[in-house]
């Protein structure tokens, strides 16, 4: 993130630099989302080329009341690592996977059904407020991968503010050539964008 800002926004560096201007983490912020639209563009960030055939459903419907218990399948034509983020209609972000069952990401196997929670987990995911839309971001990535390398150290919850420029981050972190398996690429990634509805 913080490379993207000093690239586009050199000016802020210089006046942060040179004339002494005190700009707060939280201006970086917003000038950030301003500039680079963070805000209007997850959905075209994340609906990558669909190479593995990711399918994403929302179960039993993508309306729920409050309280009502949420369920999610996921099924692809490759396997990979999944990554699963749910932005409510606030804007504010939640981790879903990786997660305490699956600290290091859930790997997808080929051609057979994940549904979370899964039962062993213990515990059920109801439908909270804020009430209105929001949406799922599920991202599989083919190649093996260190997911600390792509993630910040605490990305669990994050307000809308701060929930933009990681997705950016994140994105930008995937199609970053990097080399693998002696050829540099970037990394195979499939996205999906989910939309669900809570009411009361």
């Amino acid at each position: 993130m913080f490379k993207y800002i000093k690239e586009k926004f050199k000016w802020l560096i210089f006046c942060i630099a040179v004339l002494g201007v005190i700009v707060t983490i939280d201006d970086i912020i917003e000038i950030y989302c301003k500039y680079a639209g963070c805000g209007e563009n997850i959905i075209q960030l994340f609906s990558n080329p669909n190479q593995a055939k990711l399918q994403v459903e929302i179960l039993p419907d993508s309306s729920f009341k409050l309280n009502e218990n949420m369920q999610m399948r996921f099924l692809s034509e490759k396997e990979g690592k999944l990554l699963v983020f749910d932005i409510n209609s606030e804007g504010s972000l939640t981790l879903l996977i990786p997660n305490q069952h699956y600290n290091e990401g859930f790997k997808l196997k080929a051609n057979k059904d994940f549904i979370i929670p899964e039962k062993t987990w213990g515990f059920d995911l109801p439908a909270q407020e804020p009430l209105g839309n929001g949406i799922l971001v599920s991202i599989l990535i083919d190649d093996e991968i260190d997911l600390k390398s792509i993630l910040p150290v605490s990305v669990e919850a994050l307000n809308a503010e701060m929930a933009k420029p990681m997705l950016q981050h994140l994105h930008d972190q995937l199609n970053k050539p990097v080399m693998l398996n002696g050829v540099l690429r970037p990394y195979k990634w499939s996205g999906v964008i989910s939309s669900y509805e809570i009411i009361k």
